[in-house]
């Protein structure tokens, strides 16, 4: 049974005597029934129960033998039996409210949940202001998930019984479920007022003030509950998702591994680990984890999302989609699973631009409707916003800080609208950038457009998309009047109420226009910018010019690696004798992601020797990790951005591959710009050659090593002023 339906099967047993009064007081048995109660109040069922059966067989229709019998049975989960009782006792007694009321809790013990909501209505048709009665119909309508149906109830339960602070909780909760969540933590406070020390009534703080955005509140608020009750798992296991949020996987885990250590059925905490460990890189555990989740819930839909993304960090595309796709059949709202699929099709090699077209026109037509109308074009842009998921070590945030660190302040003002939850020094850099900053965790679409509408923002460009903590409902209303989608983005939206996507000639070339459903605006230079990191690395000279290994790399996401790029890979090794692969990401902690590369190459007869695998570090490390490398192997159909400027700032040369779709416009766009071109492979076999060319020319090596920096600060990449101003003359002749 449901522990909700259960909670208020027992919560009857425990509370339908407390003021009850017997209403056979002149009859024969009173004597033997008040004693017959009284046991019953202090707990001594087994000395009140045979008193009320010899009752019966003396006087089979006692009514007050016949209500208390019944209650006894209910405290003993005896659930057929008290039927059996209540169902007599009202057909002899149609207008006895209190029976009607327990008659309910036996039909919901067993499960008979239409029956029972019969029952309740019928006891409070009699007499509506049994309190108990309406939380017990409350608890069955929070049960189906009616938390609208199951507010009114909780309402009406603490309005009849003021200090009932497990219906304030419960309530608290049903606004949590309809996000109402200012109302949720009244609710949450008027529970602890009656009673301080009321461990469940600080979890659902912390629930509320998570929803809101209060991320460090919400763990306050979970720390007092652990300590009022440090056995309280479920607190551990919130406290593990607001870790998440803060961007503190390590602390997730810790907390989820406490509360699952206490309850070994707690999906949710199990659910959560696996999405700690996942971004902690530890797929393998993060895989048990989230298949524990759902061996306790087959119908977990986040369960079935996380499992998505793991198969996506394990180059596991097609296995990937089938998860996220399960995942919105068991939650058709579940939008992040819907942009998964999109994101996911995006690194599919059997894919293509437009079934990733296709993808995002799927979620378009699930979740994009009731668009309110558009505003009126401004004249001018005096008010510019971007609208960012996440920002901390994203290529989306990397690019938002190029572009800003270039602004002119007197052009326009500039808002920034992140659902990034920790505070991490990109975001306050970027914060410092800007006219205002405001964060948007806890926020619904409708508040957020609104707050966008009221800021009266000119143009808002879109930087997230389908990716990560992306807010596509925002524009869904029409924030702005000019909505634009980004390259950073990484695809089209989609969306009818996004006209333009801000691009350049060689992320959307001609004849590209059919990969999206925006009309394309482009810039005359490259959209993309970089900005010198705070911490200069030193260069040093190419492995192979120290007798080192020659040393080819790949820093980028392990989604981005597949059976194709793995095989043109292996040709590159097999042409460059003694050379070697050095492959670094945060998922590489995974065994089984190592085992599984070192098999692909394996099986197409490399040494698995010549494989290198290095897990992500720091800021510092990752640039220091350019280094140990002679060459950059960039990944395909989907390229990097923000790992190949950064190879090219640390003089090391990037090989790409052109590829029709968008996810090979971002390597076209840079190395065009900084004069590379060449370094742009028509086909596999030139990619090939030209790593081949490379590894043959330590010389040339050498040189690039030394003057690449020099031409990247030379390039329109880094001419940041430049890239703000088009930004903006685009969106103004746009407008």
């Amino acid at each position: 049974m449901n522990r909700f339906l259960r909670k208020t099967a027992d919560r009857s047993a425990r509370d339908l005597t407390k003021g009850f009064e017997l209403r056979s007081a002149g009859s024969s048995f009173a004597t033997e029934l008040q004693a017959a109660l009284g046991h019953q109040r202090e707990h001594r069922h087994h000395m009140a129960e045979p008193i009320y059966e010899k009752i019966l067989a003396h006087d089979p229709e006692n009514l007050d033998a016949l209500y208390l019998l019944s209650t006894v049975k209910l405290g003993h989960q005896e659930y057929d039996e008290a039927v059996q009782l209540l169902k007599h006792l009202t057909m002899a007694h149609p207008q006895f409210a209190e029976a009607w009321s327990s008659y309910g809790s036996a039909l919901t013990g067993l499960g008979e949940l239409e029956e029972a909501m019969a029952a309740f209505h019928r006891a409070l048709d009699i007499n509506p202001s049994l309190s108990d009665t309406h939380y017990h119909l409350a608890q069955l309508h929070f049960a189906l998930k009616e938390w609208r149906s199951a507010a009114e109830h909780f309402r009406l339960a603490v309005g009849y019984d003021p200090s009932h602070a497990q219906a304030y909780n419960e309530l608290a909760i049903c606004f949590y479920h309809m996000h109402e969540f200012d109302q949720s933590m009244a609710a949450c406070h008027s529970a602890l007022l009656i009673d301080k020390g009321f461990v469940p009534a600080y979890n659902s703080l912390g629930l509320a003030l998570a929803a809101l955005g209060q991320s460090h509140s919400a763990e306050e608020a979970y720390r007092t509950a652990i300590r009022l009750n440090p056995r309280y798992a479920e607190a551990y296991g919130n406290l593990g998702k607001t870790f998440l949020e803060l961007g503190k996987p390590a602390q997730a885990l810790e907390a989820c591994i406490q509360a699952t250590q206490i309850d070994d059925n707690l999906s949710v905490a199990y659910c959560t680990r696996g999405e700690a460990l996942r971004r902690l890189g530890r797929l393998d555990e993060a895989m048990q984890s989230c298949h524990r989740a759902l061996g306790i819930d087959p119908n977990m839909s986040d369960a079935h999302n996380c499992i998505g993304l793991i198969y996506l960090d394990s180059s596991m595309v097609d296995e990937s989609v089938q998860a996220f796709s399960q995942a919105l059949v068991l939650d058709p709202n579940n939008r992040q699973s819907a942009s998964n699929i999109v994101q996911s099709m995006g690194c599919s090699l059997m894919a293509g631009p437009e079934l990733v077209k296709q993808a995002a026109q799927n979620w378009s037509k699930r979740f994009a409707f009731g668009q309110p109308p558009r505003s009126p074009k401004p004249p001018q842009i005096r008010r510019l916003g971007f609208l960012v998921g996440k920002i901390e070590d994203t290529p989306q945030g990397y690019w938002l800080e190029a572009l800003l660190s270039g602004r002119d302040t007197d052009r326009c003002q500039v808002y920034v609208y992140s659902s990034e939850a920790s505070d991490g020094k990109q975001s306050e850099r970027i914060s410092e950038l800007t006219d205002k900053f405001r964060p948007m965790v806890g926020l619904d679409d409708l508040t957020v457009s609104t707050i966008i509408r009221e800021d009266h923002i000119d143009a808002l460009v879109d930087l997230t998309g389908h990716g990560a903590n992306g807010r596509l409902g925002v524009l869904v209303h029409h924030a702005a009047p000019i909505q634009v989608a980004c390259a950073t983005a990484g695809s089209t939206l989609g969306l009818e109420s996004v006209s333009t996507f801000l691009a350049d000639k060689e992320v959307v070339p001609q004849g590209g226009e059919t990969w999206l459903t925006e009309k394309v605006l482009r810039l005359s230079r490259s959209i993309y910018g970089f900005v010198q990191p705070e911490l200069e690395t030193p260069l040093s000279a190419p492995p192979c010019t120290k007798g080192e290994p020659f040393t080819f790399g790949s820093f980028n996401q392990t989604r981005k690696l597949n059976k194709l790029v793995i095989e043109v890979w292996a040709d590159i090794l097999r042409a460059t004798p003694g050379s070697r692969l050095l492959i670094k990401n945060r998922t590489l902690a995974s065994g089984s992601l190592r085992r599984q590369y070192l098999a692909w190459f394996k099986n197409l007869g490399i040494d698995t020797d010549r494989i290198i695998f290095r897990q992500a570090g720091g800021r510092t490390a990752h640039f220091a990790s350019f280094n140990q490398v002679d060459v950059s192997l960039d990944p395909f159909p989907s390229s990097g951005s923000i790992t190949i400027m950064e190879s090219l700032w640390m003089g090391v040369p990037v090989i790409s591959l052109n590829q029709a779709g968008l996810g090979a416009g971002s390597s076209r766009s840079i190395l065009q710009a900084v004069g590379y071109q060449q370094w742009i492979a028509r086909d596999r076999n030139a990619y090939v050659e030209q790593a081949v060319s490379f590894f043959n020319n330590h010389q040339e090596l050498e040189d690039l090593r030394c003057s690449l920096r020099n031409r990247m600060i030379l390039s329109p990449i880094c001419e940041t002023k430049e890239l703000f101003r088009e930004l903006v003359d685009a969106l103004e002749d746009y407008a």
